[in-house]
């Protein structure tokens, strides 16, 4: 009787045991579903932030190509400006030319003028003299 009884027990706490490790395994399982479902909402989340790692790569290759094209904008403008300058230093540089050409003739015309009055005068004295030497006729 006393072997049975402890056979009893041992039954007893072998089926406590055995609900105990029951209970550890749901437990563990129900932890491994939660951790299962995280890793999917995890693997989701990388997943939305790797496709948003491709577009902002994707954006900034398209802004550098735009940068690049401004800049080549930007350098033929300059080009054009410089050789814009260049032009209008050479313009300036013949109306300078212009400009003395200008004064020579014009100091010209008036020394011309001078000339002309002179010469109309002497002329006036020549006429003047030869009504004198022509006499009454």
């Amino acid at each position: 009787a006393v072997v049975a009884s402890e056979i009893k027990e041992l039954a007893k706490q072998t089926a406590q045991s055995t609900e105990s490790v029951d209970n550890a395994i749901e437990q563990i399982q129900l932890g491994i579903k939660e951790s299962v479902t995280m890793i999917k909402g995890t693997l989701k989340e990388v997943e939305d932030s790797v496709a948003m790692a491709a577009k902002a790569g994707t954006s900034l290759t398209e802004i550098v190509a735009k940068a690049k094209v401004a800049a080549e904008r930007v350098n033929g403008i300059a080009a054009a400006a410089q050789q814009q300058s260049a032009a209008v230093n050479e313009i300036s540089k013949n109306v300078d030319g212009i400009m003395m050409v200008s004064r020579e003739t014009a100091q010209g015309i008036s020394e011309t003028a001078r000339a002309t009055k002179n010469l109309a005068q002497l002329s006036e004295r020549l006429l003047s003299l030869a009504k004198k030497f022509e006499g009454p006729m």
